[in-house]
């Protein structure tokens, strides 16, 4: 009887073990099943060519970009609107409680894989006399279509 109960313990320890061993192939499966799926985009950044665009006014703006904006005016947002052969980027800094802000484009060019654009946001004029209003500075620019990824570039 002592030898079936050493030969017992064994085989639950071995049991334990080929248990724990099976615990850390599920974990590594399981980690390479969902890095397998991810991918790292290039976001190349290396101006190729400089972008004409056209700043448009708000009776310029397609009515569904127009009905974007008004849902997110409230916080900053960065939206691309592709239609008919052109891209429009607007550009928005949230609610702002006086007037006098202006957003200016600093830079827009595409490069081997983005469309690059980047804003400037200005503050009102230091001893200026201002409204005191809820404002929402935006700009919306329009361009040809690249058919490139647009990427924002910070301030």
């Amino acid at each position: 009887m002592r030898g079936s109960r050493k030969r017992s313990h064994r085989f639950q320890k071995s049991q334990g073990f080929l248990r724990g061993l099976g615990y850390v192939y599920l974990l590594l499966a399981t980690c390479i099943s969902i890095f397998a799926g991810c991918t790292v985009a290039k976001q190349d950044q290396a101006e190729v060519e400089k972008v004409d665009f056209t700043v448009l006014k708000e009776s310029e703006i397609p009515e569904e970009l127009k009905s974007k904006i008004e849902e997110k005016k409230e916080e900053p947002f960065q939206i691309a609107y592709t239609d008919a052969g052109y891209t429009y980027v607007a550009i928005g800094y949230g609610s702002q409680p006086t007037g006098g802000y202006s957003i200016m484009v600093e830079q827009c060019y595409v490069s081997e894989t983005n469309l690059c654009v980047k804003t400037k946001f200005i503050g009102p004029e230091q001893n200026r006399q201002l409204v005191q209003t809820i404002t929402y500075p935006c700009i919306v620019i329009k361009m040809s279509d690249m058919g490139k990824e647009l990427l924002f570039l910070g301030e």
